[in-house]
């Protein structure tokens, strides 16, 4: 990642996931207590160029590549590379192998969570430990001509696995939607069984119905765009199991597009319909809004929809491409956005 992105600057090292895993087995091997362990895996984020397994586990061969890695490097990062520059010239060769990336990607870290489990079993630690697995977004795959995410609020960016497991969770399979916000409520519910103050809006994860279905409840998501010529847009989703909504306004709150989908008949968003009044379709998104952040703030918790696409504002470069020592500038915006992510204050 370093080398790709350039993110060796300012930093002493990058620790990939397998590292990650090992200091978890130290920390759980130190501590008798109860304990909290957040791991972020990144090999599944672009530039999506997981390590190569010590030993063939089938899914490199099955999927027609090399075992060695190595001689493949330098194609993959130029393909890469090519994807953040120029998407739209990749051919269709390119675009197997980037999908193929990605999935190399994910098997690797399927293998570090099944190592960490393994771990904790070693231990004796399954009879009380909770795990949970999500992500904060998806990728988007040329299905609308772009790759990566942060442009839009479309299924293929804001679906992701939710897996829980534990003692104390029944198997089953929730077919409803649910928020991200509500894993919050979830794991209080789970470690506190007498609190059964959740809010109705969390009942598809913690109830005993919660593998009923639930068409009318809607989630909401939130994208900012930040534009220094246009001022920046914000995107609003609101969607329930049959229908969703996307708002998109400008920098003066003016609404600009809205897209309403069906999507019974039209799951990948491809065919909007008629939206109607877009300024009511606004102010409803506005006030599924604040219906999420109102249950967040119940539970002292500084709601965080945004999904941040940075301009590269943190970096300043000459004409060749070369770091400079120029400093860029803090913008409110940007401050405000670190603060949320726990950077500053």
């Amino acid at each position: 990642l370093p080398e790709m992105e350039d993110l060796a600057a300012g930093w002493a090292a990058y620790r990939d996931g397998s590292v990650l895993v090992d200091s978890t087995a130290d920390i759980l091997a130190s501590r008798r207590k109860n304990v909290f362990v957040y791991l972020h895996f990144m090999e599944t984020h672009q530039p999506w160029m997981a390590p190569a397994p010590k030993e063939s586990t089938g899914c490199f061969s099955a999927l027609g590549h090399s075992r060695d890695r190595e001689k493949m490097y330098t194609e993959d990062k130029r393909i890469v590379m090519k994807t953040s520059d120029d998407p739209a010239s990749l051919t269709q060769g390119e675009r197997r192998r980037l999908l193929e990336l990605y999935d190399e990607a994910t098997h690797y870290v399927d293998g570090l969570v099944g190592r960490l489990m393994d771990i904790v079993e070693k231990r004796g630690g399954l009879g009380n430990t909770l795990f949970i697995f999500t992500s904060d977004h998806g990728e988007e795959f040329f299905e609308r001509g772009r790759v990566g995410h942060g442009h839009s609020l479309y299924g293929e960016v804001t679906s992701v696995p939710l897996v829980i497991a534990g003692p104390s969770v029944t198997p089953a399979k929730v077919v409803s939607q649910v928020s991200n916000v509500a894993i919050y409520e979830t794991v209080r519910a789970l470690v506190s069984p007498r609190d059964n103050t959740c809010a109705p809006l969390m009942h598809p994860l913690v109830s005993p119905e919660s593998a009923a279905r639930r068409e009318d409840d809607e989630i909401f998501a939130e994208l900012h765009l930040t534009n220094r010529e246009e001022g920046g847009t914000l995107t609003k989703l609101v969607t329930s199991e049959k229908r969703e909504t996307i708002v998109t306004q400008g920098s003066q709150g003016q609404v600009d597009t809205t897209e309403v989908y069906d999507l019974t008949a039209d799951p990948g968003e491809l065919a909007p319909i008629d939206s109607g009044d877009s300024q009511a379709l606004a102010e409803k998104a506005l006030k599924v809004q604040r219906t999420w952040r109102g249950v967040a703030a119940q539970d002292g918790v500084e709601p965080t929809f945004s999904s941040i696409k940075w301009q590269h504002q943190f970096v300043s470069a000459s004409a060749s491409g070369a770091l400079t020592d120029k400093p860029t500038k803090m913008t409110t915006f940007m401050a405000e956005q670190l603060r949320a992510l726990g950077y500053l204050n």
